[in-house]
């Protein structure tokens, strides 16, 4: 990624983001998300030096104590200072699956937006098929994420225009999810989920459905700059 996009998305999606369902605080070192919901809260972008991180670590940690809500500290690899990730694991946070950054910028890649869709990939408009989404995560990560269907069903009841979902049925059954919310003064939409089951006839539906994309295409966040 080249420098000038990472520092627009920095600036519009991490210093300046607005999530829904979360309540944004800044202080002079950190951008926290306290959520509405029960969901986590979590840490987006944090200014720190070798001299201070440590305690603003501490800091954060005492605060999301008080107010009873746990949180994650979401760090990308540019972030400062180098041996941030050492100091969050040493103050007790445990490391997470590394995921990857994509852009498409659709002012450039328009033949995604004259693709034909296919009879397979439904958009989601109802409690239902929020319902399908948990079910669906539920069972392909083994735990339970009754907090995620409240968030999205609540999201999508409150900002319609603001967040989308979508599904790829074999039938009546849901056998990939995915959803995606338009960020509020921001070029970018930003979609997430796109997990899938593991069966293969299944898996040959997905390959239909999404034009020939690898299966580990489904298993990163896109962000698509929008105009």
């Amino acid at each position: 990624m080249n420098r000038e996009l990472l520092n627009k998305y920095h600036k519009e999606l991490r210093v300046n983001a607005q999530t829904t369902g979360f309540r944004r605080e800044a202080t002079s070192h950190v951008v926290r998300h306290i959520s509405e919901y029960d969901d986590r809260g979590f840490i987006l972008a944090s200014l720190l030096t070798e001299q201070n991180a440590r305690s603003v670590i501490q800091a954060e940690k005492e605060y999301f104590k008080q107010i009873g809500q746990p949180f994650e500290w979401k760090l990308f690899s540019y972030d400062s200072p180098s041996n941030l990730k050492e100091l969050l694991l040493a103050e007790g946070f445990k490391e997470d699956e590394e995921e990857a950054l994509l852009v498409l910028d659709l002012t450039i890649d328009k033949d995604l937006l004259d693709r034909q869709i296919p009879a397979e990939l439904k958009e989601i408009t109802d409690e239902n098929g929020v319902k399908d989404i948990v079910r669906l995560m539920d069972e392909i990560w083994q735990e339970k994420h009754d907090s995620l269907g409240k968030r999205l069903w609540q999201d999508k009841q409150q900002h319609p225009d603001d967040l989308f979902l979508y599904g790829i049925y074999d039938g009546n059954q849901l056998v990939s999810g995915a959803w995606m919310y338009l960020e509020k003064e921001s070029s970018f939409a930003s979609l997430w989920g796109g997990r899938h089951t593991a069966s293969l006839p299944w898996k040959r539906l997905l390959q239909r459905s999404c034009s020939g994309q690898s299966e580990e295409s489904f298993r990163i966040r896109l962000f698509i700059p929008h105009c």
